[in-house]
């Protein structure tokens, strides 16, 4: 159980906290102030307890671990960058990014990120497209690039309202989605050749609605 306190290594909102996938005493914070905060939270004093700060250079919308070495971060004007864990070794320039994408809109076709997920060996970014209702689920390669041509769209996701949050469930083939029209829903995903089809439900169980495409690939139900 923690009860550590660090009141001062941000200077506004905290938007995004995440503990290190295998170290348990290692946390992350991500802030409006631009500034991502790696703490050992097995110090007491604050000072001796930030190990590294990475500067995003904008408000931080979310942020995460994707691996053990590595993190990313995302601001409110959806700049994407992954940066590397510091080690005691490391120069000055190590907070600086392995991969800067800058705005990631136009390149994903979106309005904006909901956020990232790691998928060994590398991670999904999930976007969406207010003006198609689309939600999309792109791979990332392990050398930090877009894999396009294994996107997932999810046409008519959560209607015309914003998606907050996703979750994969890879043991259960499923996707997990949250919006602001007060639904949580669960997406059953098949595999084919060169696109997924997938089901969805309301978790609400709510009156089950029929797509009217029928070529979206993912179909809810």
């Amino acid at each position: 159980m923690y009860d550590e306190a660090y009141t001062e290594s941000h200077t506004d909102t905290v938007t995004q906290v995440a503990f290190h996938p295998t170290q348990q005493n290692t946390l992350l914070s991500g802030a409006t102030d631009g500034l991502v905060s790696i703490f050992d939270t097995t110090i007491s004093d604050e000072d001796d307890a930030l190990v590294q700060v990475l500067n995003h250079y904008g408000a931080v919308h979310c942020a995460g671990f994707l691996n053990a070495e590595e993190v990313y971060a995302v601001s409110t004007d959806e700049q994407l960058s992954v940066y590397t864990l510091s080690k005691p070794t490391d120069p000055e320039d190590a907070t600086l990014p392995v991969t800067a994408f800058g705005d990631v809109r136009e390149q994903l076709k979106s309005s904006y990120v909901i956020d990232m997920f790691p998928n060994s060996p590398s991670a999904y970014i999930a976007t969406g497209d207010t003006s198609s209702s689309r939600l999309t689920l792109v791979p990332l390669n392990p050398s930090w690039s877009f894999d396009m041509a294994g996107t997932m769209d999810f046409p008519g996701a959560h209607g015309d309202e914003i998606v907050r949050d996703f979750l994969i469930d890879n043991h259960n083939q499923r996707v997990i989605t949250c919006g602001e029209d007060g639904q949580v829903r669960l997406w059953a995903q098949e595999a084919q050749s060169q696109a997924a089809s997938a089901d969805a439900m309301d978790i609400d169980k709510k009156k089950k609605r029929k797509d009217k495409k029928k070529k979206d690939r993912f179909n809810p139900y």
